[in-house]
């Protein structure tokens, strides 16, 4: 988990998979802005209902 995530960030998808399971909601290589967090801030939101995991193996985040 990232925990150095904030709103406005953006993050680079790296994998769109997780085990077995594919990602629906986001591409390899896609980009998306940070809207978002679960409380426990183990989920990241992006446009504002989407949803991915706050996992290193997900995404990279793009330095600004």
């Amino acid at each position: 988990m990232n925990e150095e995530l904030k709103v406005g960030d953006k993050v680079l998808i790296i994998n769109d998979r997780i085990g077995n399971k594919l990602l629906a909601n986001v591409e390899l290589g896609e980009i998306v802005t940070v809207t978002g967090f679960s409380e426990d801030h183990k989920i990241i939101y992006h446009h504002n209902s989407l949803a991915l995991p706050n996992n290193n193996r997900i995404f990279k985040k793009i330095e600004q």
